[in-house]
């Protein structure tokens, strides 16, 4: 009796094992073919004319003037169904399992002068209630909390195009640059964020470091900040500064998929393998 117990718990587990290893949730695959934006996006602008808007299969964000600070911002905690958590833990939370995102860029408008134009995306917990998460230095109450953001700028009068990854601790923020090939912008962006570690991967574009269209960057760890609660994705246009033309970036699609790491599967898996040593035992 005690062997067929320890039979269906090893089977039980093995399952379990197996179900976790291959339980990639897609949180968000969105076309934007739907008649509205979905309900689970929350919108927050800054500026009299920004726009976030869902019209022919795109999404056009828009911050609808050529003055600083402007910006036109979708968030959300939940996934595109309203579910959020992810085998227990906050569905966004990168330090309990990775997080990958990507966009399908359609176009990036804008013409930056003394400021600079920017696509920015994240995770990560808003500076001020109303979905504040500007990911640069030095924004006051519009910055990014807590968390880490990727943003596409435009620069230095048109002709450069960046990649800045920015980690932010209470609204001090610590920024990377990755400068683009011949100032070209990406048709599509993906970052694979999991605790300290995030790898971009871009489409019609490479990184002048790497002279190819990946980087791996290291980030500050902020998992044991007690004050970052939150754990938000978000993607917005932002001007940084006054820029000549204003920012308006259209996405075709977007996508998250929560991952589960390889040390919780290894864990079932370390079990499975040690019923299967006592079953054994016990079995002599």
């Amino acid at each position: 009796m005690k062997n067929n117990k320890l039979l269906i718990l090893s089977s039980m587990l093995a399952i379990s094992a197996s179900s976790f290893a291959n339980a990639q949730f897609l949180a968000w695959d969105d076309d934007f073919s739907g008649a509205s934006l979905n309900s689970n996006l929350t919108v927050s602008n800054a500026g009299p004319n920004a726009s976030v808007s869902q019209t022919s299969g795109q999404l056009i964000l828009n911050t609808g003037t050529t003055t600083g600070a402007a910006f036109a911002t979708a968030y959300t905690s939940t996934s595109a169904a309203g579910e959020s958590t992810f085998n227990g833990n906050s569905l966004y939370d990168f330090y309990k399992h990775s997080v990958a995102m990507s966009f399908d860029i359609a176009s990036f408008a804008g013409a930056p002068d003394t400021g600079r134009n920017r696509f920015m995306f994240g995770i990560g917990q808003s500076g001020t209630a109303g979905g504040r998460y500007n990911t640069e230095a030095g924004t006051g109450a519009n910055t990014l909390g807590y968390g880490v953001g990727f943003t596409l700028e435009k620069f230095i009068g048109g002709t450069g195009s960046r990649l800045v990854v920015s980690t932010s601790n209470n609204g001090v923020v610590s920024n990377q640059l990755f400068n683009i090939t011949g100032g070209e912008i990406p048709t599509s962006v993906s970052v694979l964020l999991g605790g300290t570690s995030a790898t971009v991967t871009m489409t019609g574009a490479t990184f002048v470091i790497s002279s190819s269209n990946s980087v791996t960057v290291t980030l500050a760890d902020l998992s044991k900040i007690e004050a970052f609660t939150d754990y938000d994705f978000f993607f917005g246009a932002h001007n940084l500064g006054v820029v000549t033309a204003q920012t308006i970036v259209t996405l075709d699609s977007f996508s998250v998929t929560a991952i589960p790491e390889p040390a919780s599967v290894g864990f079932l898996l370390g079990m499975v393998a040690l019923m299967g040593v006592v079953r054994t035992r016990r079995s002599r």
